[in-house]
């Protein structure tokens, strides 16, 4: 079960305060379609398992293409879970499209068993189309008549490129729900088929994440997101995860808070991503002795799958040891810290954290009164880039 220690932020009769608004922010957020990702977890995946699972022993690599909020959460699961590429299917990522990185990728794109996923809720992101366009013309050649069982679309929008390219090609199409955005689509088909791909337990990621819908943990981050930007003026949130795995679980995490809740110019807490303890020997000087505008979100876990021992001491204990010297140094020089307490890395586990944030920074949209499940200055920003294009 995961607990949040809110001790060095905000104490209990402050939650209390909240009470009222948090039901509210239920409320409101029930009545919104957008609110589709809640259903997520209670969703049956048996169809879907059947029918992406042969493809693990079908080919030997997959290479799955998105941007943002696409990609990220099959990103998060893979390094969160600890997945290695040590057997086949070999897994791969292209989340960019510098030409640099694309090089990179050319040996397993020419494979004779590679297979290509494309992941775009629209439809319509430029650097997934983009990509779209070179690999199937290369498919081409790469696997004769038969290439397009190597293409896979997973979209919502039947009006987006993606949606009518693989229709015109004859391409397997995945839908996306349709009121569910990218960031909070994890646990949708744009993250359970790569999840399935990657010999990820599903059932139980969703399992976790139905814990989060009946725990107040997520309500009291959310609070946590609200208070401390607009009550204590502490406007950078500093997610510091004491575990080497949750690299890109910061990542998703600072796109589900920043998309989600930057929307003017009075109202936007921004997430920093750390991992401990390495950071502490790059950002906690700041932290301690810089401008009081931070707040830090510590999350741990109670056991891991390996552990070591040098001079009689487990590196976990050294390793919790400089979590509560770091939790204690910003104590002392008054920076609060919540601290997330997993029982361990697993599917379970990690559903119910994903489901927890999400929840959370969705009752946050609604404490601060913006709408968390749109990105209108990001559309603009495309808008122009295509117009600089031509296209």
């Amino acid at each position: 079960m995961l607990k949040l220690d809110t001790k060095n932020t905000i104490n209990k009769k402050t939650f209390q305060t909240y009470k009222s608004k948090i039901e509210k922010a239920k409320e409101s957020l029930l009545k919104k379609k957008y609110a589709e990702f809640l259903l997520l977890p209670t969703q049956n995946t048996t169809q879907l398992a059947n029918q992406i699972a042969p493809l693990k022993k079908r080919f030997s690599d997959i290479v799955i293409i998105g941007m943002g909020g696409s990609v990220l959460g099959s990103q998060m699961l893979f390094h969160s879970l600890g997945k290695n590429n040590s057997k086949p299917p070999y897994i791969h990522f292209i989340d960019n499209i510098d030409p640099n990185l694309i090089s990179s990728f050319e040996k397993p794109l020419t494979k004779k068993k590679t297979l290509f996923l494309f992941i775009s809720k629209s439809g319509d992101t430029l650097e997934t189309v983009t990509l779209f366009s070179l690999i199937q013309k290369g498919a081409q050649k790469w696997f004769g008549k038969n290439w397009q069982s190597h293409l896979k679309v997973i979209t919502e929008n039947e009006d987006g490129t993606l949606f009518k390219q693989a229709t015109k090609n004859k391409l397997e199409i995945f839908k996306m729900p349709k009121y569910v955005a990218g960031r909070f689509s994890i646990l949708s088909t744009a993250g359970l088929i790569p999840a399935i791909l990657m010999d990820t337990n599903i059932n139980k990621l969703l399992l976790g994440a139905a814990k989060a819908s009946g725990s107040k943990t997520a309500d009291n981050l959310a609070i946590l997101l609200y208070h401390m930007y607009t009550k204590k003026h502490k406007p950078t949130l500093a997610l510091f995860p004491y575990i080497d795995r949750f690299e890109y679980f910061n990542k998703w995490a600072v796109q589900l808070i920043a998309e989600s809740l930057g929307k003017t110019s009075k109202k936007g807490p921004l997430p920093i991503g750390l991992i401990g303890a390495k950071d502490q020997h790059s950002m906690l000087q700041l932290l301690l002795d810089g401008p009081k505008d931070k707040w830090v979100l510590f999350t741990e876990t109670a056991t891991r799958q390996k552990d070591y021992v040098a001079n009689k001491i487990k590196f976990s204990q050294i390793l919790e040891a400089q979590k509560k010297g770091t939790e204690h140094a910003l104590k002392q020089k008054n920076v609060p810290s919540a601290t997330l307490n997993l029982e361990k890395i697993d599917e379970e586990n990690l559903g119910e954290l994903i489901m927890t944030f999400e929840i959370a920074v969705a009752l946050a949209g609604e404490l601060f009164k913006v709408n968390a499940f749109n990105q209108p200055s990001v559309e603009l920003g495309k808008k122009v880039t295509k117009k600089l294009l031509n296209i």
